[in-house]
């Protein structure tokens, strides 16, 4: 569960829609809970919002990341440098203020869960691709 969901986040922090969508699939295939998927990806959003203020306040990128809090896995520290430096805080805060709206709208339901969480999740992908940096 937790790795699928990391998996999608790092997908759309990427810009990477096939790998979007083959961990969504993954994730619906497994019956993860699409609130559960979205506050996945929101906690790994915010990790990467708070190194980026972080980072704009002159703390060196890999720094920034090795300081977050849950720590980030080693393996995935050199990637997510990479993604920081694709994303200003301004994004990072409305994707994930977009995350919550998705899990709002799930929360409320009549609607497919699925069907939220992956829109929500295309945007954020999209809007990387679009930024090109």
């Amino acid at each position: 569960g937790a790795l699928t969901t990391t998996d999608i986040a790092m997908a759309a922090a990427d810009g990477q829609i096939d790998r979007l969508q083959h961990g969504l699939e993954k994730a619906w295939s497994e019956s993860q809970n699409a609130v559960m998927v979205l506050r996945g990806c929101q906690g790994y959003f915010r990790q990467l919002l708070s190194a980026s203020r972080a980072s704009q306040a002159g703390t060196p990128v890999a720094q920034a990341v090795k300081s977050l809090r849950p720590p980030v896995h080693f393996r995935l520290q050199d990637k997510m440098a990479a993604q920081l430096r694709a994303w200003t805080p301004d994004s990072l805060f409305d994707a994930v203020n977009r995350l919550q709206d998705a899990e709002l709208s799930v929360k409320q339901g009549g609607g497919n869960d699925e069907i939220f969480a992956g829109q929500a999740l295309l945007g954020i992908c999209l809007r990387r691709q679009k930024s090109g940096r």
